[in-house]
């Protein structure tokens, strides 16, 4: 798809003066410890 002209007019205008940038958090779903519920201690 292509970009409207204004906002191609703005981009190129922009890029040199303000930086873009992209931050991704994730975190790893915890999965419950057999061993701590059944109350014997894996070994």
């Amino acid at each position: 798809m292509k970009k409207p002209l204004a906002t191609r007019l703005a981009e190129q205008a922009l890029n040199p003066l303000i930086g873009k940038s992209f931050v991704v958090y994730a975190t790893k779903p915890h999965l419950p410890r057999l061993a701590e519920t059944d109350g014997v201690a894996a070994q």
